[in-house]
């Protein structure tokens, strides 16, 4: 059930004062005093200093819309095809999907089974892929009915900042994350491997890099035009947006029945570029992830919360990792992509992860 916000009564308030003011003056006055200052400061805009910060990892509203548009059917001057033509063509005669949607639960699940597995756990790198039919992981939970080769899909990997830890995540069509291996062909990482290569070779590389500008150096993976390969967050950031902001938004009743889903939504910076510090023109048209909070299926915008401007004068939260570019994550490239000679730690050892991301 969520819970609502208590509320002060000010016509039982004032009614009070006037009635007990012959009785108590000074009680009454005393309380008249306080209504008349708190009223007057929340009616010339002054906020609380102690409400929860804007999460890091906000995107705001209009921007989030633009971008999911963009990816639509954003085009650079020199391009002919925005994102989602290239992934149509991909998967025809089955359109594309414009994001995937999850119970909150299903996302609770996925957070608390990467630290099941690590213990403390520094980064979260999300990787494109691309399903591959001819290469599926243990345990059935894709139905290639539903989830055509070639689609492009997100595989979760904890990492120490740096390195992947060793272990993959993923959401099959059954709508709960799993993990992602197959133990017939090899090891986890390879089948991870074999469908990353696979939207490198088919998407990334062969496709998506229509849509960039080849120009733009920040595209570049080593002598290769590539859209984005993957995305670092921090871990505590991921955390705070997908599970304390929603506990946050609940128990103020900013939605009539609670957020109930997690939509990943797939995105691309606009024409301007990324708008943000140190490099506010890198990465237009370039790929990435927006993380909404949805309720009875509509799209639930934090900025839209009765109390969100004074947060926002209140201030955002600072990143608990180091950040590069991007909105809220790091696009590789040409950002945190991960090294050549990954040393993962084995699952379930609960070290201590020590924060190396530069």
């Amino acid at each position: 059930m969520v819970k609502k916000e208590n509320r002060v009564d000010w016509v039982q308030l004032l009614t009070l004062n006037s009635s007990t003011m012959k009785q108590k003056p000074f009680v009454s006055a005393f309380i008249l005093f306080t209504t008349v200052v708190i009223l007057s400061t929340r009616s010339f805009g002054q906020c609380p200093s102690d409400l929860r910060k804007v999460p890091f990892m906000w995107v705001p509203k209009e921007k989030s819309v633009e971008r999911k548009l963009w990816f639509r059917f954003g085009k650079l001057p020199s391009g002919l095809f925005s994102k989602l033509d290239i992934l149509n063509q991909a998967t025809y005669p089955i359109r594309h999907p414009l994001n995937y949607v999850y119970d909150t639960a299903s996302f609770n699940s996925l957070i608390q089974m990467m630290m099941d597995d690590y213990g403390q756990i520094d980064g979260l790198r999300i990787y494109f892929a691309t399903h591959d039919v001819s290469y599926e992981p243990d345990g059935g939970f894709i139905d290639s009915r539903i989830f055509p080769d070639k689609q492009l899909v997100v595989i979760y990997a904890p990492t120490d900042g740096r390195n992947d830890l060793g272990n993959y995540y993923f959401f099959g069509t059954d709508k709960y994350p799993h993990q992602f291996k197959r133990t017939i062909a090899g090891t986890t990482d390879e089948l991870k491997k074999r469908w990353i290569d696979k939207y490198q070779t088919n998407e990334a590389e062969a496709g998506l890099q229509l849509t960039l500008d080849p120009m733009a150096h920040e595209n570049m993976m080593g002598n290769k035009l590539t859209d984005t390969r993957s995305i670092s967050y921090c871990f505590s950031d991921f955390k705070d947006f997908i599970q304390s902001e929603r506990r946050y938004q609940n128990n103020i009743g900013s939605t009539p029945m609670g957020i109930d889903s997690i939509e990943v939504a797939f995105a691309a910076y606009s024409d301007a570029g990324a708008e943000r510090f140190p490099n506010p023109t890198w990465f237009k048209n370039r790929l990435h992830i927006i993380f909404e909070f949805k309720s009875l299926g509509s799209t639930f915008y934090i900025d839209d919360s009765k109390d969100f401007q004074c947060r926002l004068n209140v201030g955002i939260a600072t990143s608990g990792c180091a950040t590069k570019g991007g909105d809220n994550g790091q696009l590789c490239p040409p950002y945190n992509c991960p090294p050549d000679n990954p040393n993962p730690l084995k699952p379930n050892s609960k070290s201590k992860i020590i924060n190396k991301q530069h």
